[in-house]
Order: structure tokens, then sequence, then C-alpha cells
């Protein structure tokens, strides 16, 4: 009795579907870090433009640290489910092979 994988069965749609995600997953953590001020008080100045609500210099710094290490554990949540898929592939394809 044999039974059946589903990494090895899968339709051209639902692996375009799956490389678009996967580039978005990656771009939008990517895209915040780059695009972060670097010092809290332009971080402020620009919540303040954007929603018309002042913050502390102290919280600007929170929040700015929280964004940043909040998309830098996303980045290596990433790359471990890559490694991981790779792993799996790589065994799912040696044990057809047998």
């Amino acid at each position: 009795m044999s039974i059946e994988k589903c990494c090895c069965h899968k339709s051209a749609e639902s692996v375009a579907n799956y490389r678009v995600r996967q580039v978005i997953n990656w771009c939008l953590p990517t895209a915040v870090i780059a695009l972060l001020p670097k010092c809290p008080l332009c971080l402020a100045g620009y919540f303040t433009l954007l929603t018309g609500a002042g913050i502390s210099l102290t919280t600007a710094a929170l929040l700015r640290s929280g964004v940043l290490y909040f998309s830098l554990a996303f980045l290596c949540f990433l790359a471990f489910q890559l490694v991981r898929r790779r792993v799996f592939v790589q065994n799912c394809s040696t044990e057809e092979s047998l």
C-alpha cells in the first residue's frame, strides 16, 4: 500500500500562488526595516504627521525597537521555514527514488 505525499502532487496554480505569497512575505518585513527611521525623534514626528496624535520620545524609541525586533523575528521565522521545507522536499524525493 502506497501513501501519496502532498509535496509531490501540486498544481501549477498552487505553486504560483505559493511563490507570490513567499515573495510578499519576504518583502514586507524587509521594507519595514529599510524604511524605519533611524532616530526615535523622526519616528515621533512621522507618527504625529500621519495620525495627528503626539507621542513621547521614550514611546517612539520603544515603538521603533519593537517594530525592528518583530520584523527581524519574522525574517528569522521565514528563513527557518525555508530551510525546513527544503529538507522536507529533499527527504521526499529521496524516499520516492528508493
